[in-house]
């Protein structure tokens, strides 16, 4: 009777799996379960580029494609998802020069959605969801050059936003894109990957960021003084 009981209760096990493996998905639920990665052609300004970034671009196309083995690596499939990703090349040095404004040359993946559309599966056009690993540059982490201050005090000074996380001991960034603090639309997440025990800025301490704001206000007040001098030698009374 306890054997007879065993075994009813396994067949049933076992013809309840068969069952629930025999249901069809849903389109919904095929378009959850794809995923796929798509190489694309690279974005590169022929006959524009800089004489150091062609020297170079042997190595340079060598570490993008080494950052899309490595993301396709940690997620071979990316569920609901068709991930297009290349290389972006500008037309700067992309080796020595390090531009503000846009990197040198970049590791670029947009993650398209796959949906259901009346019982058909189809893939977004366009997305808010990017994979970026920028090379030589700074500006995806909020960096913003001290233009005006290097020009006054004749240094090579440069701003970026507080460190908020940290992922494996490298430095993480959250700075706001296209929007300010009152009215964020896109939130921008970097990790500055660098050489270990070795960043490639020096932070500067608050009594130097003090002395450097002494600095600046004497030097404005000289200007002031002279632009004032100038005027009154023109006849003007001040």
């Amino acid at each position: 009777m306890k054997r007879g009981f065993i075994i009813s209760v396994i067949f049933f096990l076992v013809f309840f799996m068969l069952n629930e493996k025999a249901k069809p998905q849903s389109c919904r639920e095929k378009a959850e379960n794809m995923g796929l990665w798509v190489r694309s052609k690279d974005v590169r300004p022929i006959g524009q580029e800089n004489a150091t970034t062609v020297n170079n671009l042997k190595k340079i196309t060598a570490v993008v494609d080494s950052i899309g083995s490595l993301f396709i690596k940690s997620y071979p499939t990316p569920f609901g998802s068709k991930v297009v990703w290349g290389r972006v090349l500008q037309p700067v040095d992309s080796v020595t020069l390090p531009d503000y404004e846009l990197a040198s040359y970049l590791y670029m993946g947009y993650v398209l959605a796959y949906r259901c559309i009346n019982n058909k599966i189809e893939v977004d056009d366009e997305t808010p969801i990017t994979l970026v690993a920028s090379f030589n540059d700074y500006y995806r982490s909020g960096y913003a050059p001290a233009i005006d201050e290097n020009k006054k005090l004749h240094k090579n000074l440069f701003w970026l936003p507080p460190q908020q996380f940290s992922v494996k001991g490298y430095p993480g960034f959250a700075s706001i894109a296209n929007g300010w603090a009152e009215n964020i639309r896109e939130m921008r997440y970097s990790v500055l990957v660098h050489k270990e025990g070795k960043l490639p800025y020096t932070p500067v301490s608050i009594k130097e960021y003090f002395d450097l704001c002494l600095q600046l206000i004497d030097f404005n007040e000289k200007k002031s003084i002279q632009e004032l001098n100038e005027l009154r030698k023109k006849g003007y009374k001040i």
